[in-house]
């Protein structure tokens, strides 16, 4: 089964055909691998389990100016032990009509990625505290998940969404996702940190200056 469901919300012009576009991208592969499953299960003589392939998208950026963010929950199940959750993120200037990361938001990424990396370490340090509360885990454990998804690199900050003020026509700050996985174990399920736009006035936004709140 494969289900792609678009955001509700009235979508700039062309931003429903990028979306299905960036939906889509594994899909062949997804196929040709329950086809290549099933036949097996056929021939080996057990029961086949459908695949699954579910891409859920939402509008969760400000609602009016030009930047607008779109967030796809992705849920994928093989057969395996475990169904596989990711996101997809879709960050979009509708002035340039062009898709926009983390370099294109500041003035000097450098100084930005200071500030990132160390709210988001605290962000995140945060939430484990509170989930794991219950379990015998030190601080140390948690670090380590945290720190190598935290480092000052570019490719730490890839996954981000803009959001919006309670108004909803600003941009209140920056909110990163974090599937399974990537700042603990499977079963901690997806982490968000979020880092307000106050935090960059050193750093400055140069596209979302005029929006932020």
């Amino acid at each position: 089964r494969i289900e792609i469901t678009l955001p509700d919300s009235e979508l700039p012009e062309g931003i429903a055909d990028l979306l299905l576009a960036r939906s889509s991208t594994d899909l062949d592969q997804f196929r040709a691998g329950a086809e290549a499953d099933a036949r097996t299960a056929e021939s080996d003589d057990y029961i086949f389990r459908p695949w699954t392939y579910d891409v859920d998208w939402q509008d969760v950026g400000p609602s009016s100016g030009p930047l607008r963010s779109y967030r796809a929950q992705i849920y994928v199940d093989t057969g395996g032990a475990h169904p596989g959750h990711d996101f997809d993120i879709v960050n979009y200037d509708t002035g340039r009509a062009s898709l926009i990361g983390i370099g294109d938001l500041f003035t000097d990424l450098g100084i930005a990625m200071d500030t990132l990396s160390l709210a988001l370490e605290e962000a995140l340090m945060d939430a484990k505290r509170e989930r794991l509360a219950e379990f015998d885990i030190s601080e140390d454990e948690m670090r380590d998940w945290v720190l190598p998804a935290t480092e000052k690199r570019p490719e730490n900050f890839t996954t981000f969404v803009l959001t919006p003020t309670e108004a909803g026509d600003k941009v209140a700050g920056l909110t990163f996702l974090y599937e399974p996985y990537a700042v603990g174990a499977y079963a901690e399920g997806s982490y968000t940190a979020f880092v307000p736009a106050s935090a960059f006035h050193a750093s400055s936004p140069s596209r979302a200056r005029a929006t932020t709140a």
